[in-house]
């Protein structure tokens, strides 16, 4: 797995969203890069990190990262995730309790269902177009990344119980994420908090000088400079 390392401190896994790669998330990395040990990683089949050619899954890109921590032998971790990005995080926090210090969530999903439906009829029909010209490995790359989103991995609310550490929750004022599975995500995550940027989108939030402002006052909350 590919991963870029800068900075020093307690780790912080900066995770990006679906088809993306770690330098779309510069602006998160350049703000916490004097104070944190940052590992950015190109997920599984995106930027430089490879895949075996094969259809895979949000659990895969767990194991990915759950091994990655493992292997680096971290500890007190912090993840930012956006978007698929969160979705890996919450998941690594449910797994790895012992070593997750803290989890940034910028506009998670755990399931298709939580998602406006016009957008998810619209990734069906793409989905229906790129398996016709899935024998081109461009088009098939993107079919993977679509069903991502599309397929339901059976994440339950119950699960959400089990994340036990400090959680940021952030929303954009214009979302493909339903309200209430927004609320489910805050009633369930036992030391979950939720802000909203409102002049944003979930494409943009990521990028929002407000939204990583509200992450540097819950990461750097009580640590000295």
């Amino acid at each position: 797995m590919t991963y870029y390392k800068i900075g020093q401190g307690e780790p912080l896994i900066v995770l990006h969203g679906n088809s993306q790669n770690s330098s779309n998330m510069k602006k998160i990395i350049n703000r916490f890069k004097d104070r944190f040990e940052i590992y950015a990683i190109d997920s599984r089949g995106h930027g430089l990190t490879k895949y075996e050619g094969k259809e895979y899954t949000l659990e895969d890109m767990t194991n990915d990262t759950v091994e990655f921590i493992e292997k680096l032998n971290l500890n007190n971790v912090n993840i930012i995730g956006y978007s698929d990005g969160g979705n890996i995080a919450y998941r690594v926090a449910i797994r790895m309790q012992d070593r997750i210090s803290k989890i940034i969530l910028l506009s998670p999903n755990y399931s298709p269902k939580g998602m406006n439906k016009f957008f998810m009829m619209w990734l069906g029909i793409a989905s229906f177009v790129l398996t016709i010209f899935s024998f081109i490995k461009f088009v098939r790359d993107v079919k993977y990344r679509v069903l991502l989103i599309t397929r339901d991995e059976h994440t339950e609310e119950e699960d959400l119980r089990k994340i036990k550490c400090d959680t940021l929750l952030i929303y954009a004022g214009i979302e493909i994420i339903l309200k209430d599975h927004i609320e489910s995500f805050k009633n369930n995550i036992e030391k979950a908090q939720l802000e909203r940027v409102k002049v944003s989108t979930h494409l943009d939030l990521f990028s929002r000088t407000k939204a990583i402002d509200k992450i540097e006052e819950f990461l750097i909350k009580k640590k000295p400079r």
